[in-house]
């Protein structure tokens, strides 16, 4: 059963020199769905950040409004404890997720503009005959040569 696009790196980014009319021909839309995912997976960094930052001034401001703080209030000190925070600490973790997400996709669209060019490369290596069987080709001569030699000898009745 083919597996949708999207699914499987892996498969989305190999290339068949076999098939190069299909491989061109999907390469578009696989580029569109992994571009979309990149987008996508900005976005959700992008909302993580701001989850984040907002995490870290509702924990910041708590700390400057109690009336009996953990310790004495300093720059130094707010920023140690809202840094060692739990929601804080979740809020790092969605956000470096989501980063990750950014980052594995940025890399896979880079992978299939390197697939572009090798699908490239293949149809110039193909025109160009590098695939072809040199002892088939030699075949096909002799062949050829031998039914050109039997029209001539059924037109004429002899070899000439």
């Amino acid at each position: 059963m083919p597996k949708e696009i999207g699914e499987d790196f892996s498969v989305d980014v190999k290339v068949d020199r076999f098939f190069l009319e299909k491989a061109c021909q999907e390469h578009s839309n696989i580029f569109r769905v992994y571009s979309e995912k990149l987008a996508e997976a900005k976005e959700e960094r992008n909302d993580a950040k701001d989850v984040l930052e907002y995490t870290k001034s509702k924990v910041e401001m708590k700390y400057r409004q109690m009336k009996e703080p953990p310790v004495k209030i300093t720059e130094a000190s707010v920023t140690s404890l809202v840094h060692t925070h739990a929601k804080v600490k979740d809020a790092k973790k969605d956000y470096t997720a989501a980063s990750k997400a950014v980052d594995t996709y940025e890399a896979a669209v880079r992978a299939l503009e390197h697939k572009k060019s090798m699908i490239d490369n293949l149809v110039k290596l193909w025109i160009a005959g590098y695939f072809s069987d040199p002892g088939r080709a030699q075949d096909d001569v002799a062949k050829n040569k031998s039914r050109s030699k039997l029209k001539r000898r059924g037109n004429d009745g002899e070899e000439s």
